[in-house]
């Protein structure tokens, strides 16, 4: 072998394919673990992403590491509101990888002296200094996010060194074997860490909906109690008025009625009664003297007050100042016939004294909206009457349960955790089904997020602080129980050489007993080869003996065997040498016929498909000229028609007594009904010149003889003029019923091809189908009863053109019929040259091989033919969307 010879380097295929698929998928692993947290409480979250990240770095290096970690940190950008997590955990995935170059390092003793001497400093500066974070808030963030890390290392060595990891990205070069060292190291620290990390996720989860729910019991009774007293308050307005309307009645509403007594009593009953009035049934005031509290300002306010049993709340101006007030309409009837209007407005201090005066030991804000969210009472005076209130455009809303919600700020680049503390707790209750106002209870969740913030500082503190202590304790006893294990390995290399060189050999000791025993073993192991040794090299020595005059028997022997093999290949050679001679000879006639029998095929259809190119050509060019010269004149025609008709009217209009010969002339030609049938004719001449014109285009489009080359088209258009020339045939065909045609294309981009033998191949696959169905119709009239034919469609045949987008940048064209279906032996010479199952003179059995030569070798496609006997054929057509540069050029 020549190693002197340079070595070419492998192609990137071949060697970095599988490596450069894994780092993708790690990369994206470590996106989506930062995407796909898992919550805690209150924004407190665990990220799981660099855990792909630490895999990168014992498997791909530094620099690959450092460039996932800050790729993959980025959702924290964007959900945390600060960069300063991309550059805590790019720091940390720079500084394991740095470490792990050689790859020896422990992953986990490296990622808690990040956390320890550099993470957990650079919070405090980011955090504590540039955000200006509470002490509170970035204590939590300094434990959780160093617990955080310390245990997705567990997981990332873990993985490393218990999973087949290296043979699934091919990077078997970097470690084949299981770290006894990594192993008892993970093991001791994973037995403390990974309970206490649990209960820490499962206590906190269950802390924080513990928290919602407490919040949504204290909001959920409160509510209760409010919307009593607005019903009662609700209730007592309109039973009142109620009340009130029925006396009324008594007095027959009218001027015998006492007004000013009804005054004082509703007045004494319902103390924030501003206004009383009645109204008779035409909606006037019953205007008496010292009777009426005032006129009504504006009768058309009355219509919107009293279209319904709801309150209404609006302005009343008294001295240029606006009261907002609450009217209360109540029809007064007498036998179900209405006298009229009992209406009260009373003013919001009865409200505003049931919503401000209750207090509670924790922030409440209490908000009253009518049904279109216009305020009524806010408990803090911050939202005025009548504005609306729309949570949802102030910030994001989401729900809890059925009418309980959490909303948070909607501000992107505020931070997480301030986002949180600024969030509340809302609920909306309805209060009646009487009584369409809403209730609305607001609480701020900063109070419960403080308290729960400061219970789980001391839990993570503790943790990370266990966590330190198992790493501190976990270092030594690895050491102590590994290091006599890596000296025996050592002094067990090359063990059989060292006797053969009679070395000393030092055996390490150890405290362990099994590691103890263990030695023992190779001791006595050693006693043993010695000894062997011996023996062997004894027995060596005679074999030697033996070996040698043994070899010279041999050796005389194979000399006269290689003379006899020598002349039996001699003569094999020649043997095989004359039969391949005539073999190839044989292959090449063969192929020399197929050949030849192949050219004379491509060359009658080409010519044959020439001459008809030719002649489609000019017989669509010489029609072509008189149909525009039709099509052109028909608009004039319809223009000087209508101007005509125009003028008859108006000679109509005009002259209406015309003299008697003109009468009879009129109705002997009927020109009522020549002026109705005229524009149809017109319609009908235009009509058909628009079909010409399209067979015309058809024909063109089909011949292309313009387009030798190959360049993109638009396949539907080939097949729309495969279909236009051959539409006599799909309507009526020999009697027939005609065929239905069912055109399912997709959405395809242009094709690079040579249109005209395409079109070629759609016209002879649509030729054969409607030849199939033509050929199915038939016998299904002529053989009645017989089994061997079944028909399972109506009379009419069918024809089912799809085109799809297929993968891999191809596409598919699938044409199919309900014809008479193939049986097994015609498929299988189905693209034969010269096969036709069709009679003498109807066709010469090139038209499917030449299709077949277009599809396959001049556009480097496939095409495939399922049928059925008695049931239909489908052919299928898949070719590529471009050309390679290397495709041949030559046509059929």
């Amino acid at each position: 072998m020549n190693f002197n010879r340079p070595l070419s380097p492998p192609s990137l295929p071949q060697v970095q394919r599988k490596p450069l698929i894994g780092l993708l998928l790690l990369t994206l692993l470590a996106y989506f673990g930062n995407i796909y947290k898992l919550p805690l409480f209150f924004g407190v979250d665990f990220l799981f992403g660099s855990i792909a990240v630490l895999i990168i770095a014992r498997l791909y290096g530094c620099f690959s590491a450092t460039l996932a970690a800050f790729l993959t940190a980025s959702p924290t950008f964007f959900a945390w509101g600060h960069p300063y997590a991309m550059l805590i955990f790019t720091a940390e995935a720079l500084f394991v990888s740095w470490f792990l170059r050689d790859r020896k390092g422990n992953m986990v003793l490296l990622d808690a002296v990040y956390w320890s001497c550099i993470g957990i400093p650079l919070i405090w500066i980011t955090y504590g200094g540039i955000m200006q974070v509470e002490t509170a808030s970035t204590f939590l963030i300094v434990f959780k996010q160093a617990v955080n890390g310390i245990f997705n290392a567990l997981i990332a060595s873990a993985i490393v060194f218990h999973t087949p990891l290296y043979e699934w990205v091919d990077r078997l070069k970097i470690s084949k074997t299981i770290s006894f060292y990594h192993t008892l190291f993970n093991l001791l620290i994973s037995f403390v860490f990974f309970p206490l990390f649990l209960l820490t996720v499962l206590d906190g989860q269950e802390t924080f909906k513990q928290v919602q729910l407490d919040i949504q019991t204290n909001l959920s009774m409160i509510s209760s109690d409010l919307a009593a007293e607005l019903r009662l308050w609700h209730e007592k307005h309109v039973n009142t008025l109620d009340d009130l309307s029925q006396i009324a009645t008594e007095w027959e509403f009218d001027s015998s009625f006492d007004f000013d007594r009804s005054l004082a009593l509703t007045s004494q009953i319902l103390p924030d009664l501003e206004r009383l009035y009645f109204l008779d049934r035409q909606q006037l005031e019953i205007a008496r003297k010292n009777r009426a509290i005032g006129a009504i300002q504006s009768v058309q306010v009355i219509p919107d007050i009293c279209d319904g049993t709801q309150p209404k709340i609006h302005d009343r101006t008294v001295n240029n100042r606006e009261f907002p007030l609450i009217s209360f309409c109540i029809p007064v009837r007498e036998n179900n016939k209405k006298l009229g209007y009992a209406i009260a407005e009373v003013n919001l201090s009865s409200l505003e004294n049931i919503v401000r005066s209750h207090s509670y030991p924790f922030p409440l804000r209490m908000t009253v909206v009518d049904a279109n969210n216009k305020v009524l009472i806010s408990s803090t005076g911050d939202r005025q009457v009548f504005s609306t209130l729309d949570l949802r455009k102030e910030g994001n809303l989401e729900l809890l349960e059925q009418n309980s919600y959490l909303w948070k700020p909607s501000d992107p680049g505020m931070p997480l955790m301030q986002r949180w503390n600024n969030s509340f707790y809302v609920l909306e209750l309805e209060i009646s089904s009487n009584l369409s106002w809403k209730l609305i209870l607001e609480t701020s969740a900063a109070p419960y997020i403080e308290s729960v913030h400061r219970r789980y500082i001391k839990t993570l503190g503790i943790l990370f602080g266990i966590s330190v202590l198992a790493i501190a304790f976990a270092v030594p006893v690895t050491r102590s129980l590994v290091k006599p294990l890596s000296q025996l390995a050592v002094v067990t290399t090359n063990l059989p050489e060292k006797l053969n060189e009679n070395r000393t050999v030092y055996w390490p000791s150890s405290e362990v007993t099994e590691i103890n025993s263990l030695i023992e073993n190779f001791k006595l192991m050693k006693a043993t080869l010695e000894q062997k040794f011996t023996e062997l090299q004894k027995a060596k020595e005679k074999l030697e003996h033996r070996v040698k005059e043994r070899t010279e028997e041999l050796s005389r022997a194979n000399k006269e065997l290689i003379s006899e093999i020598a002349e039996r290949k001699q003569a094999a050679f020649a043997l095989q040498k004359s039969e391949e001679k005539y073999r190839l000879q044989a292959a090449e006639m063969e192929q020399t016929l197929r050949e030849l029998r192949k050219t004379q095929a491509q060359l009658i259809q080409t010519e044959k498909m020439s001459s008809l190119g030719q002649l489609v050509a000019g017989i669509a060019h010489e029609i072509n000229n008189p149909i525009n010269f039709i099509y052109a004149n028909l608009v004039h025609a319809e223009t000087y028609l209508d101007e005509l008709l125009e003028l008859l009217e108006l000679y109509r209009q005009c002259y209406p007594n015309v003299e008697p010969e003109i009468n009879e002339f009129l109705e002997e030609i009927d020109l009522d009904y020549s002026i109705a049938d005229f524009p149809k004719m017109l319609k009908s001449m235009k009509n058909g010149a628009d079909r010409i014109r399209d067979i015309v285009i058809s024909l063109r489009t089909f011949s292309r003889l313009d387009e030798a080359e190959m360049k993109p088209i638009d396949i539907h258009s080939g097949i729309d003029s495969a279909l236009t020339i051959l539409e006599g045939r799909i309507k009526q065909k020999l009697g027939l019923n005609g065929v239905d045609l069912i055109e399912d294309y997709g959405k395809l981009p242009l094709i690079e091809c040579y249109a005209s033998q395409l079109n070629q191949v759609f016209l002879h696959i649509l030729s054969n189908a409607i030849d199939a169905i033509e050929q199915r119709l038939v016998l299904a009239k002529s053989a009645h009863g017989n089994h061997q034919f079944s028909s399972k469609s109506d009379d009419r045949g069918k024809i089912k053109i799809r085109t799809r987008l297929l993968e891999g940048d191809r596409v598919g064209i699938y044409i199919s019929d309900n014809g008479i279906g193939m049986k097994e032996a015609t498929k299988e010479r189905l693209f034969d040259p010269f096969f036709t199952t069709k009679p003498v003179g109807k066709g010469t059995g090139l038209g499917l091989s030449i299709a077949y030569q277009i599809i396959v070798e001049q556009h480097g496609g496939d095409l495939f033919c399922h049928s059925t006997w008695g049931e239909g054929t489908e052919f299928a057509i898949s070719i590529p969307l471009h050309q390679k540069s290397t495709q041949l050029t030559t046509k059929i």
